[in-house]
């Protein structure tokens, strides 16, 4: 067992907390399509968070009350989270796989905080032109134009890598991928995932660039020549 993973999985919680949770309040002058406030605005990332919470948590009571399975609740706490042999818990490991995952979020954590930072108060979660609306041109955006999907996903889905990869407590202990279907399962929360976030950010990225276009003109055309990607640099 590995108590490594407990502050890395608590870094992991935080980076899910702050990718989805507004850094700003909308402000007064914005111009907000209406409809545009969905599920991908108020209600997936409530539920995403929460999902983050209740893992990361799960696996750290379960790494702890193992390794300290004299104190109080300890036995309580593995009779109520590990649904498989109570030596299953020693399998939660740092693996090279669950490392990359690890990486994969900070970055993405990073990435995404630094996005918060060139934008200000310009960044939030509806699509909109505000009043002194400025075109970001520095940090991230220097380099594709849409940074903070790239960032948010690398975040989301390598918090989702953490937790369905050997040495995790939901692979390892929960019980949920115990039978010959384990690989469906997990296949299919990764299908998901990307069918969800494809559905989300490709019509974003679209109108998002066409308002921009619209209210900075000459501005934004020269911009997009000169930082023509939109996710990845140099590929897309």
């Amino acid at each position: 067992m590995s108590l490594l993973r407990i502050p890395l999985d608590l870094a992991v919680i935080w980076v899910v907390h702050i990718t989805l949770t507004p850094p700003w309040t909308t402000s007064k002058g914005k111009q907000a399509p209406k409809g545009e406030a969905g599920f991908e605005v108020s209600l997936m990332p409530i539920a995403v968070k929460l999902w983050a919470y209740i893992v990361g948590l799960c696996e750290i009571s379960v790494i702890l009350a193992s390794s300290y399975p004299y104190a109080p609740f300890a036995k309580n706490i593995l009779a109520l989270l590990v649904h498989r042999p109570v030596d299953s818990a020693r399998e939660l490991q740092l693996y090279p796989l669950s490392i990359f995952a690890y990486a994969v979020t900070f970055l993405g954590g990073y990435v995404r905080s630094s996005c918060y930072h060139a934008l200000g108060p310009l960044f939030t979660f509806e699509v909109g032109i505000q009043n002194n609306h400025k075109l970001i041109t520095t940090g991230p955006y220097s380099f594709v134009r849409h940074p903070s999907y790239t960032s948010g996903s690398m975040a989301l889905l390598g918090a989702l890598l953490c937790h369905t990869t050997r040495g995790s407590w939901a692979i390892e202990c929960s019980g949920i991928f115990t039978s010959w279907w384990n690989g469906y399962m997990i296949t299919g929360c990764w299908a998901f995932a990307l069918v969800v976030a494809s559905l989300v950010i490709g019509p974003r990225l679209d109108k998002e660039d066409s308002m921009l276009r619209e209210h900075f003109g000459a501005e934004w055309d020269q911009y997009a020549r000169r930082v023509p990607r939109k996710l990845i640099p140099g590929i897309y």
